[in-house]
């Protein structure tokens, strides 16, 4: 049993150090952006109703929820035996490590698969992909429809249409690229098992290319990036800027498409210089732009990464003990 228990340790001290290393990273950035930032800044954020601060907090974890949902109905399409309740708290977990390029440290979704389900990443991989495909579509879409009160940047919105759309086609149609790999095969031959592993990939991402897939998942990823952008929306109001709902959404869903192009970690700069420019484009004053950036920041992006970080420990835990009883099983099986 010491054996067994040893092979399926994955929250191990070095993991939890390492989780702990993060989590001090985290607070030493926060720490650092808060001494930049001048009393009266603070004393207008601390004026937020407290009704108002739930409502944002509220209408993240909306966003969260559905977009977890979405998690579990891709994992069902692409018959990953995962529990339901397993597979969404790894999801949630996967947010502590939201703050990294490109959101690479996601992937420590696909490792709690595989480490406690035995799923190999060919399997598991094209579920990540099509996860931030629908996050790309949602809130492009969200860019589209509220972009009637920024007709100066509609060819900045063209642009990223163009390049989400582009790096879209692989996901809707990844046959498109079997030729590709093939052709790759007779020039690189060392890499022919790299190369395999791709196509493994390409073919089960084919099992999401359908429009009724993507389209049934589309559906609560729209709906919860527009809580988070309504949010956006309440801040501005109580602080009394003249913005509606529209250009809110527009702010907010633009600015998080930047973000993403930049590949910096979660995003972190580029998102907050674009919506500062946006709101003030608007119209809005400075420190009230400055303020709600900030604010929408902390109670979204912040708050996932809070919440994945304390579900983490949990989400490893959890993991383990499935490894464990799969590990158990195939004893009893070949006793």
């Amino acid at each position: 049993m010491n054996d067994l228990t040893s092979a399926t340790a994955i929250l191990t001290s070095s993991r939890r150090w390492a989780l702990g290393v993060v989590a001090a990273i985290y607070l030493a950035v926060a720490a650092a952006v808060l001494s930049q930032v001048n009393r009266e800044t603070l004393q207008l954020a601390a004026s937020l109703p407290l009704w108002i601060m739930l409502s944002l907090l509220g209408l993240s974890l909306l966003n969260y929820a559905l977009r977890a949902v979405r998690w579990v109905m891709l994992s069902r399409a692409l018959d990953l035996q995962v529990p339901h309740l397993a597979n969404t708290l790894y999801y949630f977990s996967g947010y502590s490590l939201t703050a990294t390029p490109g959101k690479a440290g996601e992937a420590i979704r696909l490792w709690l698969m595989k480490s406690g389900h035995g799923i190999a990443y060919s399997r598991s991989m094209p579920l990540m992909l099509a996860d931030r495909a629908l996050d790309t579509w949602a809130i492009m879409l969200l860019t589209l429809v509220s972009f009637s009160g920024f007709q100066a940047y509609r060819w900045h919105g063209v642009a990223l249409l163009v390049i989400v759309v582009l790096l879209s086609l692989p996901l809707v149609r990844p046959k498109m690229l079997e030729p590709l790999l093939l052709a790759a095969a007779g020039v690189v031959k060392r890499r022919v098992r790299l190369l395999v592993r791709l196509r493994r990939v390409l073919r089960a991402m084919g099992r999401l290319s359908s429009w009724k897939t993507y389209g049934a998942t589309l559906v609560p990823s729209v709906i919860g990036w527009w809580a988070e952008s309504f949010a956006l929306y309440l801040i501005l109001q109580h602080f009394g800027a003249d913005v509606s709902v529209t250009n809110a959404v527009f702010v907010f869903s633009f600015s998080m498409i930047v973000g993403a192009i930049s590949m910096l970690p979660g995003g972190l700069g580029s998102t907050e210089a674009t919506m500062v420019i946006l709101l003030t484009a608007l119209g809005v004053n400075m420190d009230v732009a400055l303020i709600s950036t900030a604010i929408i920041r902390a109670t979204t992006f912040w708050f996932a990464v809070v919440i994945g970080l304390l579900l983490t420990p949990s989400a490893m835990t959890t993991s383990r003990k499935a490894a464990k009883a799969g590990m158990l099983l195939r004893v009893k099986e070949t006793a």
